[in-house]
């Protein structure tokens, strides 16, 4: 059943565009990407001697 209704849009439709599985994903940044990774490039993580991670935020120079 499925196989008719595929073959009957494909024939309307034409075949689905496919992408190269080869070849690499382009990332495009946005405004938002840059945003957080400013954000996370001021983050300092750290682990005390349980092996316990956390996180700090770098202080900016005082002017």
């Amino acid at each position: 059943m499925f196989d008719r209704i595929d073959s009957t849009v494909r024939l309307f439709l034409g075949p689905a565009d496919r992408s190269e599985g080869d070849l690499p994903v382009v990332h495009r940044h946005d405004e938002a990407e840059d945003f957080s990774e400013e954000t996370l490039g001021s983050i300092e993580i750290h682990e005390d001697s349980l092996g316990h991670h956390y996180a700090q935020q770098r202080r900016q120079p005082e002017q």
